[in-house]
């Protein structure tokens, strides 16, 4: 979010975008291209946490996953591009670079709060052990039903929402816990397809004066 806005809004001040109009470029391929540095400037960034973690493997050992830690780099890589997508979006409508940063990281920082607590919901246990208080001192009673535990349809549509969004997808991750990867991968792409659509419908309609 902060590579995006301050790429994009350097372009927007420097007169960059312009210049690539009049020497012939398209409002398509303009968008597409900063689409692409965004991108990549993500997959750089992926790759140092790598060479990071490598560090570790002669002190720690190599990663126990597997055939499954690629499986988990197929999920980040996708849901950068979902990233990079939304934020190129906020960049390439937003003209001025400090509200594109400010914007980027509200929103970030508001799919990060939703995901954490749709996440945190599903974690709820179905039984719950209350502590009280007896002449003998505590005690845990018998279980009993929570009332914090997402049952039914809604149970469904917050799985859902935690696949859709980049942050649930970053959280479930962290946690070690991916449980509908094919929902996750296809969510990732259709972020990046439908925002990228919907931001280029925009951008050809944007005022560049």
């Amino acid at each position: 979010s902060v590579f995006t806005s301050i790429f994009l809004g350097t372009e927007y001040q420097q007169g960059t975008i312009r210049k690539k109009l009049i020497v012939g470029h398209t409002r398509t391929a303009i968008y597409l291209s900063n689409l692409l540095v965004s991108f990549t400037a993500s997959l750089f960034m992926l790759l140092a946490w790598l060479v990071g973690a490598l560090v570790g493997i002669p002190f720690l050992g190599p990663w126990k996953m597997g055939p499954l830690l690629l499986l988990y780099l197929l999920i980040s890589v996708l849901f950068l591009a979902a990233f990079s997508a939304i934020f190129t979006f906020i960049g390439m409508l937003t003209s001025y670079k400090t509200i594109a940063q400010v914007f980027s990281l509200l929103f970030f920082f508001a799919l990060l709060m939703g995901g954490s607590m749709l996440y945190e919901a599903l974690q709820q246990p179905e039984m719950t052990s209350p502590i009280v208080m007896t002449t003998e001192g505590m005690q845990i009673a018998d279980p009993v039903p929570n009332p914090s535990y997402v049952t039914g349809p809604l149970r469904s549509v917050y799985e859902f929402l935690v696949d859709l969004l980049p942050t649930g997808q970053g959280i479930q991750m962290f946690d070690l816990n991916i449980r509908h990867p094919l929902r996750m991968i296809l969510s990732s792409l259709g972020i990046t397809a439908g925002v990228s659509a919907v931001g280029i419908c925009f951008f050809r309609r944007k005022n560049l004066n």
